[in-house]
């Protein structure tokens, strides 16, 4: 394989979405169940909200376009537009074909929002508008490792973010971008430590930014569910902050609040693995493979799940098994998603460790290695580098 492969540059591209804007939630879901009173916009916006939060994407999309039609000056419509392409995008890592939507959608909020500023300059919901869009649009940046305008339009959309709870401190799900945003910079040093020199992304206020994301979990506001999945995320998988149980009983609520999510579910399933039940894992994954969902997200996603049914049924002894569930994936299957193959690989490696056959583990694992992933970002090189270090067993694992 070549050495600078695809796989590289989706990778390095993950981390500065992370750093910047917080990828992995990037969804944002929404409850249309909020105890305060809805203002008439956010009555209109809730259903597409709520069709986000179920993975009914086109649904959404069609809230959005009867809203612009409406109100073809607000805003909302096209900075709503933009999560739910980007509750799409999830599905791809290293996908570009909603990248022109999203420009798009961005660059309209962005137009209408500023105008919304110029001409009500203490109206908070102007700037609440105009700052999620300058975040939306510094996330694509980030995406495609343009890291100046990443961070440019990431400041921007801090700034304007804060004059609206400057101007309106109730607004609790500005808090949430901003939050995200103060953790991931945080995390910079981490990650790159040659990104130091940017002097103007705020790497010292992680806790700040915890607490900003725990505050909107908290709230009644309308990205309450959004803040609880960025939190499990970081909860499951960030060494620093790691609560496998809450993590695990955040998932499983929105799960069973949104069952048709299939990120959600997925998440679900890690959260299981994580916490090493492999007989629930085992049967929430045959869940999600009949996911009744046609569209390439839910695909993808019961895809994984099949794979993610394979690990848990390796980790309880059931090796023959799990060969046979991955049998239907080729060399270079699933492509979608497309960071499926990598975790057919390695499994599959552990599996060949298994059953004795070291020379074709290694193999798999060496090409794992030359995917020239990020370890912080993807568990699979992890477990290929101690592949090769070592044989894989079982060793003292046990079903819970």
């Amino acid at each position: 394989m070549p050495s600078q492969s695809p796989d590289k540059q989706r990778s390095v591209t993950v981390v500065l979405v992370v750093i910047a804007l917080g990828w992995a939630a990037a969804a944002n879901a929404a409850s249309s169940q909020t105890s305060r009173g809805a203002s008439p916009i956010e009555e209109f916006i809730l259903p597409g909200l709520e069709h986000n939060a179920e993975g009914d994407y086109d649904a959404a999309r069609e809230v959005w376009t009867r809203f612009e039609k409406k109100h073809p000056a607000h805003p909302a419509a096209n900075v709503y537009a933009t999560e739910t392409l980007y509750w799409r995008m999830m599905h791809e890592e290293g996908g570009t074909r909603f990248d022109h939507a999203v420009a798009h959608e961005c660059d309209e909020a962005i137009r209408k929002a500023a105008a919304w500023v110029e001409a009500r300059p203490f109206d908070a919901a102007g700037y609440f508008y105009l700052g999620q869009a300058l975040m939306h649009r510094g996330r694509l940046h980030g995406l495609r490792a343009r890291i100046f305008e990443a961070w440019r339009f990431g400041e921007r959309g801090r700034r304007t973010l804060e004059r609206a709870l400057e101007l309106d401190p109730g607004r609790a799900d500005a808090k949430l971008p901003i939050g995200l945003y103060y953790y991931y910079a945080s995390l910079v040093p981490d990650f790159f430590g040659w990104l130091s020199f940017l002097w103007f992304v705020p790497t010292g206020k992680g806790d700040q930014g915890i607490a900003y994301i725990e505050e909107v979990s908290r709230s009644d506001g309308l990205h309450r569910m959004a803040a609880a999945f960025h939190l499990a995320n970081i909860r499951s998988e960030h060494a620093d902050r790691l609560d496998h149980d809450w993590a695990h009983s955040e998932y499983r609520r929105m799960h069973e609040r949104y069952p048709h999510n299939a990120i959600v579910h997925f998440q679900l399933l890690e959260a299981l693995e994580m916490r090493q039940e492999y007989g629930e894992l085992v049967l929430e994954a045959r869940v999600l493979e009949a996911h009744p969902g046609r569209g390439r997200e839910q695909r993808g996603a019961a895809a994984m799940a099949r794979i993610w049914r394979a690990r848990g049924e390796m980790m309880l002894h059931r090796i023959d098994a799990a060969w046979k569930t991955l049998s239907g994936f080729a060399d270079d299957e699933p492509k979608n998603p497309d960071w499926g193959a990598r975790w057919v690989m390695v499994t599959r490696a552990q599996l060949l460790d298994l059953r004795g056959e070291r020379d074709r583990a290694i193999n798999l694992y060496q090409g794992v290695l030359e995917l020239d992933l990020v370890p912080m970002l993807s568990r699979a090189p992890s477990i290929a580098l101690a592949g090769l270090d070592r044989p894989f067993s079982l060793g003292s694992a046990t079903a819970r």
